[in-house]
């Protein structure tokens, strides 16, 4: 990961706090844009804080629908998920190995 400081243009804070990472990080991204959506593209605000246009995307009408609590962290993983195969499915998979 490219970790260089800012530009002496940059517009946002300095760094590393500006690296959306976080709930506080995504909701000032977002706030950026509803504010001054006029003269800051959310593009450009994307590439400023060094993230994804399709994450700073599916920030806003997570944002929109449930407010800063909304943008909080979340697993990767599903809670419902299974993390073991079964034992037949194991047994499958060796045999198809040999």
């Amino acid at each position: 990961m490219r970790c260089d400081p800012p530009s002496q243009t940059s517009r946002t804070q300095a760094w590393p706090s500006r690296f959306p990472l976080t709930q506080k990080g995504r909701l000032r991204l977002v706030t950026q844009h509803l504010q001054h959506s006029l003269s800051l593209s959310l593009k450009e605000l994307s590439a400023e804080n060094i993230v994804s246009l399709r994450s700073a995307y599916g920030w806003l009408p997570c944002h929109r629908s449930g407010g800063s609590v909304s943008l909080a962290d979340r697993p990767s993983m599903r809670l419902t998920q299974r993390r073991k195969l079964e034992q037949q499915q194991l047994q499958h998979a060796v045999d198809l190995r040999h």
